[in-house]
């Protein structure tokens, strides 16, 4: 069976989960199977549900995944997806384009999450590095000499005054985050 644009046989049981999952609609009286997230749908049935149920777990919803999905996210290695003031943000464990490193991987590198522990008093986790990642990424707004970054002020509780946290993105619509600081004034 082609099934939105893929040669795949899929179960009656997959097809139901997705209905579960909002990615596809069954209409037996009219057009049969039918998605508004056709990159989405297209991925359930290639790859399967874990990420996509990891990712909703974490606040994603099914339009920011599929937005995600047709700028290029590899989802299987993304650690949250969130929706800003302005776009659609997502992080991944390390992301490339045009030949520039990003993601996760870039943010340890930088050694950032020592500096978001120390400033905001985080647990001495990465989960609660990646957290406030997101959490600041859903409010900040766009920096108006820099269309690539991200700006929100937050209070630090060791420095006991608002810093810039800064978010710097690939693109100036939906994005990957290619890193992300703490910049004190």
């Amino acid at each position: 069976m082609t099934f939105f644009g893929i040669k795949e046989a899929i179960s009656g049981t997959r097809i139901a989960r997705a209905t579960e999952l909002g990615i596809m609609k069954v209409d037996f009286l009219g057009k049969g199977i039918t998605t508004n997230t056709t990159h989405l749908a297209k991925w359930f049935t290639t790859k399967g549900e874990t990420v996509i149920i990891k990712l909703k777990n974490a606040g994603a919803t099914n339009e920011m995944l599929e937005t995600a999905l047709k700028k290029g996210a590899k989802l299987d290695s993304t650690h949250f997806v969130t929706k800003g003031a302005t776009q659609t943000l997502w992080l991944e464990e390390s992301t490339v384009i045009d030949l520039s490193e990003g993601g996760w991987k870039h943010i340890v590198a930088g050694k950032h999450p020592a500096d978001f522990k120390k400033y905001f008093n985080l647990a001495n986790e990465d989960q609660a590095v990646k957290d406030f990642i997101k959490n600041v990424a859903k409010t900040a707004s766009k920096d108006p000499t820099d269309p690539y970054r991200l700006v929100k002020k937050v209070y630090s509780p060791s420095l006991k005054k608002e810093i810039d946290v800064r978010i710097i993105t690939f693109d100036t619509t939906d994005s990957a985050i290619k890193t992300a600081y703490p910049r004190i004034n």
